[in-house]
């Protein structure tokens, strides 16, 4: 409760006609400033019992146009306030936005309440990601008098997610040609009763006869039965990589903008089906975040919201808080040190078998992919879907993380930024973008080729298709035209 200044012109007159009173021996001005002070102090009572009441009845209602909106992109803000009946207090109420947000000037969102109902409504631009959340609407509230004034919190909190914007031109392929299936769709390979079409095959003792195909049956002389794809529900893992090589690109097109939005079409495709998923983040030091799997609605959100303040981050940022495991090789150190000295028939055999394995689980150690990969597919059942993004700049390290994700009968999906394609000024020259885009694309082809992997490339589309354009007509240029000697 704030005193006005009216309030403290009252007092200062009740100090005066008591002390004067005093002074003068005048009990008429002691007994008139007892009784106006004596009409203040009710006042008073009376303000704080109807703000008391006001509070408790107040009717406040706070809507937002959009719960979930993009960086850059507004909101409206609605705001409205029923009076209680029974109060004498002049009231307004006044939204109270989050902070980094830019538009809705106060007296835009502020509701002055001259009869019984009143409205407002403000919009707000939310140029940064992020989760937000906007304070309780303050209550403001006066006497009739104008003595007191007192400012409260009213209402219920409202958030909203501001997601980043994202890329434009968004192209994810092979070799240049978009790829037709929708994110976050996953075949079982397993046969059985479904409801995916899958082969027709010959019927053998014992097969249901309920699963004859007639018309291939009447076709081929001989029975015939439809499989179908198992409808399965994978555990699928995001691997999200942030490292500062991510960073590069132009505002807002950087590898990192585009691998985020691979992500959250997996993340969307997964709350979708309501199967379980789960995501590790790396950094240059190692795991950033590892928020195992699960299926429910607040984890949806959790992995969206942690894919939403992803940014590129390097060694010293994460040092403090990178998950990094223990680097140990475990029994395969501790067989190749055993055999060190044997000089035995025996130990001179294996030992150079020991020797490889051990030098390759230490430069998995040195990979922070790969040992982010390694650490949690070893949590995960064989069954699962392994999805890496991650920029081609250390296809070592890649072909690793795809090594140790494909154990066992996991799927492996892998979704790769060309470098060629976010460089500054990597399209000045052509035929040498052209030339790092076939290298990038060998590799990729290589990936592809391994057993239960599959690999893409996420990019630009404008960009990639400029280079590939560019050596079209060079190849046209170099061909002989028809007619020609």
């Amino acid at each position: 409760m704030e005193p006005s200044r009216r309030y403290w012109a009252i007092v200062t007159l009740v100090a005066f006609l008591a002390v004067g009173g005093a002074a003068i021996r005048r009990k008429t001005l002691i007994v008139g400033a007892a009784v106006l002070g004596g009409w203040l102090l009710a006042q008073q009572f009376r303000f704080v019992r109807g703000l008391r009441s006001t509070v408790g009845t107040v009717d406040i209602e706070q809507t937002l146009s959009q719960r979930t909106v993009t960086a850059g992109d507004s909101v409206t803000v609605a705001l409205s306030v029923t009076k209680p009946a029974l109060t004498t207090l002049d009231l307004a109420v006044t939204a109270s936005p989050p902070l980094g947000t830019t538009g809705g000037a106060e007296p835009d969102r502020t509701v002055a309440l001259g009869g019984q109902e009143a409205t407002t409504a403000f919009e707000l631009s939310l140029p940064v990601a992020g989760e937000f959340e906007f304070d309780r609407p303050r209550l403001s509230a006066t006497d009739a008098l104008g003595l007191f004034r007192a400012v409260v919190p009213v209402g219920t909190a409202e958030s909203i997610t501001v997601e980043p914007r994202a890329p434009r031109d968004m192209h994810i392929g092979e070799a240049g040609d978009r790829i037709a299936t929708g994110l976050g769709e996953h075949t079982s390979d397993q046969r059985g009763s479904g409801l995916e079409p899958a082969t027709v095959r010959q019927y053998t003792a014992g097969d249901d006869v309920r699963r004859i195909d007639w018309k291939a049956t009447a076709r081929l002389n001989h029975p015939h039965v439809r499989e179908f794809e198992l409808e399965t529900d994978p555990t699928t893992a995001l691997f999200v990589d942030h490292r500062s090589a991510m960073a590069t690109g132009r505002d807002g097109q950087t590898k990192l903008d585009y691998a985020r939005e691979v992500a959250l079409a997996f993340v969307n495709s997964a709350r979708s089906l309501r199967s379980r998923v789960g995501l590790y983040t790396v950094g240059d030091a190692g795991t950033t975040n590892a928020l195992s799997p699960h299926s429910s609605a607040e984890h949806y959100r959790r992995l969206r919201r942690v894919l939403g303040d992803l940014r590129p981050i390097g060694t010293d940022e994460t040092a403090s808080r990178t998950l990094r495991p223990p680097r140990t090789t475990g029994e395969t150190s501790r067989a190749a040190a055993s055999l060190a000295d044997d000089e035995s028939p025996f130990g001179r055999t294996l030992r150079p078998y020991f020797d490889a394995r051990t030098s390759y689980v230490h430069r998995i150690a040195d990979q922070p992919l790969a040992r982010t990969v390694r650490q949690q597919s070893l949590q995960l059942n064989d069954t699962a879907w392994s999805i890496i993004v991650t920029d081609d700049t250390n296809r070592e390290a890649i072909r690793d993380a795809v090594t140790v994700g494909r154990r066992g009968n996991g799927q492996v999906m892998v979704f790769l930024t060309p470098s060629t394609l976010f460089e500054a000024g990597g399209l000045a020259d052509l035929k040498a973008a052209y030339e790092a885009y076939a290298s990038f694309e060998s590799f990729r082809r290589s990936l592809s080729s391994l057993e239960r992997v599959s690999a893409f490339e996420v990019g630009p589309g404008r960009r990639l298709s400029a280079v590939l354009s560019a050596q079209s007509s060079r190849r046209e240029r170099a061909t002989p035209g028809r007619g020609s000697t």
